[in-house]
């Protein structure tokens, strides 16, 4: 699971590193919604990281994995941007497009850690 370890590791670098760089931009409301986003998106994504790499290698267990993640990540939305943005300390919309972003950004690094023995290493330095 050495994939998995650095996959979680350089998300959360990223996610550490989105939400430093934006945070001088923002009120304290919209800070603490960037904040919330990454704390739910963060840890979802690595577990739905998790899932997908156990599937790799076999086709349709893979696309199967890979479409419940999508389905998961499409239902975490709805649930923060109903439920969340009922939170007054919290902007709806930074909350909801923050989420959205972070499980965008990381998504897009999954392939990079999917790879395996040295295929892998090769892609990583």
């Amino acid at each position: 699971m050495k994939a998995l370890g650095r996959y979680a590791t350089i998300g959360l670098l990223i996610a550490v590193a989105a939400t430093g760089s934006l945070w001088p931009f923002l009120d304290p409301r919209a800070r603490l919604s960037l904040a919330v986003a990454g704390a739910i998106a963060v840890p979802v994504q690595i577990a739905l990281f998790a899932l997908i790499s156990k599937t790799h290698g076999e086709s349709l267990r893979f696309l199967a994995g890979w479409g419940l993640g999508m389905g998961v990540r499409a239902c975490v939305v709805v649930i923060v941007g109903l439920w969340m943005s009922r939170a007054p300390l919290l902007t709806p919309s930074v909350l909801v497009l923050s989420t959205i972003g972070y499980f965008f950004v990381l998504s897009l690094l999954e392939p990079l850690f999917l790879g395996t023995g040295d295929h892998m290493d090769l892609q990583l330095r």
